[in-house]
């Protein structure tokens, strides 16, 4: 998704009702923040308005800023009194919290651990705790903006924010930015709390427990105003923030509690079908006036309810449901990006599927078993080639076996290996396995039992075709090296302790001594093997 960030290092816009760009302006956007910084400190004195003011004053914090120097942009900003405007004085909240972020992290270490009296106006003594406290007051400032911030187009703001990428269905206000950041704010720097219980929040989503101090609890809050706060061009965000807070319990799972997981991610999932539409929600005449379940024009938000009600209902297992509802929004919501993404989650459930894990190691040669997983697939086909050490090596000629001492080769089939061995060696076995499938579009892990193999390496190609063509259905594959050896490595310093005890002032000595012991054994008879070859890897 498109993001948006404060703006200290992007280039600005110019905007209605701001001075024409300036000197400064272009020194700025060019990013030339020395010269700009200095231009603008002579030109503070002289600003004609309010406006060219407060444009001059965050300027000067933005450079301060951008040259590294976070301690000063902080005084800077906190040094200014915040402006009676409510949206200028909102720019300003949004400043003082950006730098107060960075220097409560970049400067953590040098920060007083204890709090001074009469420090409340010297930033250079403020702890950690006043640092994060005053930029708690500051957002909650900014919420007692939040009527006005609500009808502040996102795009309007191009003095603070890169707008230029900015999705501003689901951002569409200052308010919608200012919920966002607040939201991840709180979450960063939630503090231990019992657990909330998932099942009980999913009931009633939007009754807040006012005791409830916890940051899911205040943001549960923050997402219930989103859902519900009017303003201007918010029918999409409001139904953004309200599938947000059924989500809350999946989005930030460790901080809440399931009986069952499966069965909440289908609760959640239901009340997210009566936003998207692909349930018909029940509402009374009041419902119908005010819109509050889903307005008639809000694709966009509907297609995001639906496309996360879709992965939850993957979550649960509920393939057939999920499917359904991607179809519904891919056919009515209007090809937006959602609905594309439902599309392309349908098709991803819906498709053929097919993995080889490899081989468990120390099986039984006489009685060994391939385990593949499948989906959508009615009958698994195996193919078994010998093949020789040297045959793998040689298919594994790369830069980065070059480079490294490795084992991949006799690990991995790359894909030109698994070609030319399918084209060009006659399989010594082959066979096949039925899949049943608990549910449609389910994941079926099957156990396949292989013919006993003599010692020696062999390509193990899994196909959901029998003709083993890789243009036309994909093949999979992996190396399983059939051996009666096993190696035991023991690890310990050779002799004695005292051999390397040092005495003050004694020549010093040096000792290469013995510390791993790698034995050979034969799997059938336990005894151990004299003579064995032995290559070691490093990769």
């Amino acid at each position: 998704m498109k993001k948006l960030g404060l703006l200290f290092s992007v280039f600005l816009f110019a905007v209605s009702g701001y001075a024409a760009p300036s000197q400064a302006d272009a020194a700025f956007d060019a990013g030339n923040f020395a010269q700009a910084l200095k231009i603008y400190q002579e030109e503070l004195p002289q600003a004609a308005s309010d406006a060219a003011r407060y444009k001059v004053q965050l300027r000067i914090t933005a450079c301060q800023y951008m040259l590294g120097q976070y301690a000063q942009a902080a005084k800077t900003i906190y040094g200014y009194s915040l402006p009676s405007d409510p949206l200028w004085k909102a720019r300003f909240l949004l400043y003082r919290i950006q730098t107060g972020e960075r220097v409560k992290n970049i400067y953590a270490p040098l920060l007083p651990q204890a709090q001074e009296e009469n420090a409340s106006g010297n930033l250079e003594k403020w702890t950690a705790a006043q640092w994060q406290q005053q930029i708690t007051q500051d957002y909650q400032t900014l919420w007692s903006l939040k009527e006005t911030l609500a009808q502040a187009p996102i795009a309007q703001e191009t003095l603070i924010l890169s707008v230029k990428d900015t999705d501003e269905k689901r951002i569409p206000t200052l308010f919608d930015f200012v919920l966002n950041q607040w939201k991840n704010y709180l979450a960063s720097h939630a503090r231990p709390a019992p657990l909330a219980k998932a099942e009980d929040f999913l009931a009633q989503p939007f009754a807040q427990q006012q005791e409830d101090s916890s940051a899911v609890n205040q943001i549960a809050a923050l997402l219930k105003t989103g859902a519900e706060l009017d303003g201007k061009n918010r029918q999409n965000a409001k139904l953004f923030w309200r599938t947000d807070l059924i989500l809350l319990p999946f989005d930030y799972p460790q901080n809440f509690s399931f009986k069952d997981q499966k069965q909440a991610a289908v609760t959640a999932a239901k009340k997210l079908d009566e936003i998207s539409g692909f349930t018909p929600a029940k509402r009374g005449w009041f419902g119908r006036i005010k819109g509050f379940v889903a307005p008639e024009k809000a694709t966009y938000g509907k297609a995001y309810a639906a496309y996360r009600s879709a992965q939850l209902y993957e979550q649960a297992e509920q393939f057939e449901q999920s499917v359904a509802v991607c179809n519904f929004a891919a056919k009515k919501l209007d090809g937006n990006y959602y609905a594309k993404a439902c599309a392309n989650l349908a098709a991803d459930i819906q498709a053929p599927s097919l993995t080889v894990t490899a081989p468990v190691m120390n099986q039984n040669p006489q009685d060994l078993t391939l385990k593949v997983t499948a989906r959508n697939i009615g009958r698994v086909y195996l193919r078994i080639y010998p093949i020789t050490r040297a045959q793998l090596q040689k298919y594994s000629q790369n830069r980065w076996n070059k480079t490294f001492n490795s084992w991949n080769h006799l690990t991995v089939v790359n894909d030109t290996a698994l070609r030319d061995i399918l084209s060009r060696q006659t399989p010594l076995k082959s066979l096949s396995g039925q899949v049943e499938y608990p549910a449609k579009h389910a994941f079926k892990q099957i156990d396949l039992k292989l013919p006993e193999l003599e010692s020696g390496f062999y390509v193990i190609a899994a196909a959901r075709e029998e003709s083993f063509d890789p243009d036309t259905a994909p093949v999979a594959a992996t190396v399983l090296n059939v051996t009666d050896l096993a190696l035991f490595v023991s690890a310990a310093i050779e002799d004695n302790p005292d051999k390397y005890t040092s005495l003050l002032n004694a020549k010093a000595n040096t000792y290469t001594p013995n510390i791993f012991r790698i034995y050979a054994v034969n799997l059938k008879t336990g005894q151990p093997v004299e003579g064995a070859e032995l290559d070691m890897f490093t990769e």
